[in-house]
């Protein structure tokens, strides 16, 4: 991996088609694992790939009836 280098979040101050994105430069191998542990991404397209995963469905109520 080559520093400085970029990484990415789907949502913030940027726009994108489809919504919003925003991006910080990282110039160590620590800034870099720092900012994946809270959330970042290494490519836009995967930050907007994680923001749309499915979300698993909320349980039903069963009828008692």
């Amino acid at each position: 991996m080559e520093f400085p280098m970029l990484v990415y979040k789907a949502e913030g101050r940027h726009s994108r088609a489809g919504g919003t994105y925003d991006f910080v430069g990282v110039n160590t191998q620590e800034e870099f694992d720092t900012k994946i542990s809270e959330g970042w991404f290494e490519s836009l397209q995967a930050a907007i790939e994680d923001s749309v995963a499915p979300t698993p469905p909320l349980p039903t109520k069963k009828s008692t009836k």
